[in-house]
């Protein structure tokens, strides 16, 4: 059943569901990455504006956005991301548009990395670029860029335990709730500036294997980076399994992780502990060498042969710039998630402002429950709530709840059609083919039982020998690469969170399937190639319905 769903009310807005012209190109897979859940306008609103300007003011630093570019256009199609029917979808024209001016990368390149597609025959726009700008912006950018991570990142911490051990010592709800705001969009704007760094080097690299005919090693020299947020995340809980560390330190450290970490609606582990508990007794059953840093220190080792490799294909002459990419590549993959780390520290930290506020703003009786706050956004919870607020929660409940019951494509052109979730256009079954193709996000070749996993907090995780199969991830999933033998997504690309913490663990991945967890049943024999993007089905189990919610 396909719904085409218009319902505006004269008097009341919701943010969360945008316009569009004719012929933007959009796409929710990168979006869904960072907002897994169905977003409030609590939701939106912390992100809409500080991303925005998160990305200009990093492409600002690199040279190819001027200055007077760096403002905040309230038409989604002029900016880089929107939201339709509650789901982030990220304006690919735009994006595309302003990325593809990195020097060494194109459009393309970076359509096919952040999206796992590429359209044919897409032809960018003409644009003026200082080169000059380029020139002195780029090399500024790459050599602050980790400085300015750890330092972000550290500072977030500090804070975030600050507001959770003595929440009255920094300041009002309010005050907490649009202070995290603040640091949300400055450590998205070094995130995002390191993405577009990497992205330009990640080009380079692939051009070094190619002219050196050794693209075979691409696979191995995007893993084993080593000193992994996510790789510390996930020793910690194996130590906390076999008794080496308390659950208390491990949440005091690693706390603002959680199921939709990326909204203000989500439930971080600090909150539901239960959430990693239920994962200690699969992590307490692994022997010491499947301890997540031996594991993670193999993979790096085969990285350096195969850096060995190809730097012994290059021309001399070659070599030193080569093995300068080389190094700075890991150094920008392993601040990536450093620097994901630090705005997630501050959606937590806003995140715990916001239960606080409504908890105040329910006793003053400005609204009837303490979780309304969700549906305000941030500026009428922080400072300016509307006459009849009640009024405009309830207008805002009914939206929500209808667009969790609906979803936009993947991808789309212009206004997006809601499609019933878990339906088809025809009504009936989803067709199960015996292969998907997808991207190749860690390499490998594993045979092992399905485990589909949609809701990563009530469903079951994998066991030993299962491959999980669910439709993306966050780094709150971390913690199931360990116990998987491989990892099957729905959406993703070679530079998506769940390939990337697959090939620093050395699980083989296959991204973008698009229909795996649609056309996988928990149970059916799988083969993961995870070299060639392939997954094949080789038996099937008995069909059986997947629990779980996307709200």
């Amino acid at each position: 059943m396909i719904l085409n769903v218009s319902h505006v009310s004269p008097k009341w807005t919701d943010p969360t569901h945008e316009t569009s012209e004719p012929d933007r190109y959009w796409s929710t897979v990168n979006g869904r990455e960072a907002t897994p859940l169905v977003m409030t306008a609590m939701d939106w609103t912390f992100w809409k504006k500080s991303l925005e300007l998160a990305a200009m003011r990093a492409w600002c630093d690199l040279g190819i956005v001027a200055p007077a570019e760096v403002v905040f256009v309230d038409d989604p199609n002029q900016r880089v991301t929107g939201s339709f029917f509650g789901r982030q979808a990220v304006n690919i024209d735009r994006v595309r548009w302003l990325m593809g001016c990195l020097p060494g990368t194109t459009g393309d390149d970076v359509e096919r990395d952040i999206f796992g597609v590429v359209r044919p025959g897409v032809v960018d726009p003409p644009r003026r670029v200082s080169k000059l700008a380029i020139a002195r912006g780029f090399p500024r950018a790459l050599r602050n860029q980790s400085t300015d991570v750890h330092r972000l990142r550290g500072a977030h911490h500090r804070w975030w335990r600050q507001c959770l051990d003595d929440p009255s010592s920094a300041g009002s709800p309010a005050k907490r709730l649009l202070g995290a705001r603040r640091r949300f969009e400055d450590t998205q704007h070094v995130h995002i500036r390191g993405r577009s760094l990497l992205q330009g080097l990640r080009s380079q690299v692939q051009l070094l294997a190619a002219s050196a005919g050794r693209e075979d090693l691409l696979g191995v020299l995007t893993s084993g980076m080593g000193e992994m947020e996510e790789t510390a995340v996930v020793d910690d809980l194996w130590r906390v399994a076999h008794s080496q560390l308390t659950l208390g330190d491990f949440l005091r450290a690693h706390g603002f992780h959680g199921h939709g970490e990326g909204n203000l609606s989500g439930r971080s582990w600090r909150e539901q502990p239960e959430q990693v508990e239920r994962l200690l007794a699969g992590y307490a059953a692994m022997p010491p060498e499947e301890r997540p840093r031996r594991r993670s220190a193999a993979v790096q080792a085969a990285r350096a042969g195969a850096e060995t490799e190809l730097l012994a294909a290059v021309p001399p002459l070659k070599r030193p710039l080569a093995a300068w990419m080389l190094r700075t590549t890991v150094v920008l993959t392993r601040d990536l998630e450093v620097s994901k780390a630090g705005f997630l520290l501050a959606i937590d930290a806003g995140r715990a402002a916001c239960r606080d506020l409504g908890e105040e703003l329910a006793k003053a009786g400005t609204l009837a429950d303490p979780d309304d706050v969700l549906h305000l956004t941030v500026d009428e919870a922080a400072a300016h709530q509307p006459r009849d607020v009640r009024e405009l929660v309830e207008y805002r409940r009914e939206r929500h709840a209808h667009h969790c019951t609906v979803a936009p494509d993947d991808s789309w052109t212009g206004n997006p059609q809601a499609q019933t979730v878990a339906a088809r256009p025809d009504g009936g079954p989803p067709p199960r083919p015996d292969r998907l193709d997808g991207v190749g996000g860690s390499p490998g070749v594993v045979v092992g039982s399905a485990r589909v996993v949609i809701d990563s907090v009530a469903d079951a995780p994998p066991g030993p020998g299962e491959v999980l199969v669910c439709a993306m991830t966050d780094p709150s999933w971390a913690p199931m690469f360990l116990l998987a033998a491989a990892v099957v997504t729905d959406i993703g690309g070679p530079a998506s969170h769940g390939a990337i913490v697959a090939r620093e663990l050395g699980v083989p991945c296959v991204a973008n399937t698009r229909t795996g967890t649609a056309v996988i049943t928990t149970g059916d024999l799988l083969r993961v190639d995870g070299d060639a993007g392939v997954v094949e089905i080789l038996e099937r189990a008995p069909v059986a319905p997947t629990a779980g919610s996307v709200c």
